[in-house]
């Protein structure tokens, strides 16, 4: 009895299975006729689809489906790619674009992810509450790619130190300014108080601003510059009145 019931487990194991595997990838297997493509946001789906044109009536046999992705990902504006075979025909290519997590001026107004890569952003973006970036100086440079200069990677730097050390900095403040080489400037969302931290490393300050913040920021100026110390000025911001 028990031989039986592993034997009928097997047949349908083969059935469920193997059949499905003979028809895709044996000598007779099906060709690639349709290439549907899924997941995209502002990227036109026919675009990419346009990339793979070439693959229609390839067997699925021996197919390579790595790189399929791989010609996909040559456009900078897609972040991953997964492809998969459908029945009876279809090439199914799902894609997840890049975003971008805060506001850069500079220039103009571009959005910045968290590589440093820019974007351009145009009427129909939603640009929300986003942290804004400036300091940087004037953006000339490729969209969609890292941007090497040592301005970005000071944002980088400092980005990266917030992220281990008070990653709530990133809700609370309105804006940080990388305009001054040996300062980084922000502003808090309540009361638009001006925090200055100096040069790095900024674990420290991050850290002391943290246990500060805890009890409520007066308006004003702090400046953590010097080590293990606040200069605080009480009182509308300078530049306010």
């Amino acid at each position: 009895m028990k031989r039986t019931l592993r034997d009928i487990s097997l047949a349908a194991f083969l059935i469920l299975f193997g059949l499905p595997l003979y028809f895709y990838f044996g000598p007779h297997s099906p060709v690639i006729g349709n290439i549907i493509v899924e997941g995209t946001e502002k990227v036109a789906p026919k675009e990419i689809a346009r990339k793979l044109s070439d693959l229609k009536g390839r067997p699925f046999s021996g197919f390579s489906t790595k790189k399929a992705a791989e010609a996909v990902l040559q456009d900078p504006r897609i972040e991953k790619v997964a492809v998969r075979f459908a029945f009876p025909n279809k090439l199914v290519v799902r894609v997840k674009e890049k975003k971008f997590d805060y506001l850069l001026v500079s220039n103009e107004l571009f959005g910045l992810s968290e590589k440093m890569e820019i974007f351009p952003l145009d009427d129909s973006m939603k640009t929300g509450d986003r942290l804004v970036i400036s300091g940087c100086g004037t953006f000339s440079g490729w969209y969609y790619r890292p941007m090497r200069t040592p301005a970005f990677g000071r944002v980088a730097n400092f980005l990266a130190a917030v992220r281990r050390q008070y990653p709530e900095l990133l809700e609370r403040a309105s804006q940080l300014d990388f305009e001054d080489p040996g300062n980084v400037k922000a502003y808090w969302q309540e009361g638009g108080t001006e925090i200055n931290f100096g040069a790095a490393p900024h674990e420290p300050k991050l850290l002391l601003l943290r246990e500060m913040a805890a009890s409520g920021l007066p308006a004003g100026n702090l400046d953590l510059r010097q080590k293990n110390s606040v200069v605080a000025f009480v009182g509308t911001p300078q530049g306010e009145k």
